[in-house]
């Protein structure tokens, strides 16, 4: 059974364990524009626009297939922890996702590790949120944690890595060995993900840098 546990100042986050509350469904925004909202509901995303007052108040009266949102939806299936997702005119996407945030934040790892929030979510919250950990299923670790110039990785062989920042940008990427080091002094103070990757497993890790 898995326990629950609190981390401050630094999460980290297992995308081997793909729980019920690691849906996809619900209202989102991606971390980039406050001004769009998205709602995945049965199969269908809806997309909604608000351009003045508070947003999120009024994102709260919406509800997937009422009037508000844009005309014409996306459909979209999941599958375990990918989705496919129908951009219209064949523009096929297909992602892994990763949840972190007890399930409140996806990161969409094919298409440049774009994150989306869910609607009301506290961003600062969730870097000191209690959080699921199944330490068997973690197959990479990462310290110190917070870090300053260097991240030492311990992992299963070699595996490619990326590293970005809050919004979904990759700043750092490359492949390393198990126990190799990354040099981190370049970023700008602040909370960071580093996804690492091999051919059968991807897990993400939270770490700050200060």
């Amino acid at each position: 059974m898995k326990k629950l546990i609190t981390f401050i100042g630094a999460l980290l986050i297992s995308s081997a364990a793909f729980s019920q509350n690691n849906s996809i469904e619900g209202k989102w925004k991606t971390t980039n524009f406050d001004n769009t909202m998205y709602i995945f509901e049965n199969g269908e995303r809806f997309t909604y626009y608000c351009t003045a007052g508070n947003c999120d108040s009024l994102y709260n009266t919406y509800e997937a297939g009422d009037s508000n949102h844009l005309p014409g939806t996306e459909d979209y299936s999941v599958s375990n922890d990918t989705i496919t997702m129908d951009y219209h005119f064949g523009n096929i996407v297909v992602s892994r996702m990763v949840f972190s945030c007890g399930g409140n934040i996806v990161t969409f790892v094919n298409q440049n590790n774009l994150n989306y929030v869910r609607l009301g979510t506290n961003l600062e919250d969730c870097n000191s949120a209690s959080i699921n950990e199944d330490d068997q299923n973690n197959f990479t670790q990462i310290y110190p944690n917070p870090a300053s110039s260097d991240l030492n990785l311990l992992g299963e062989g070699a595996f490619s890595y990326q590293i970005s920042d809050m919004s979904g940008k990759i700043l750092i990427q490359g492949e390393v060995n198990e126990s190799d080091k990354i040099r981190i002094a370049d970023l700008n103070a602040g909370i960071y993900n580093i996804t690492c990757i091999t051919e059968n497993k991807i897990q993400t890790l939270r770490f700050m840098k200060q």
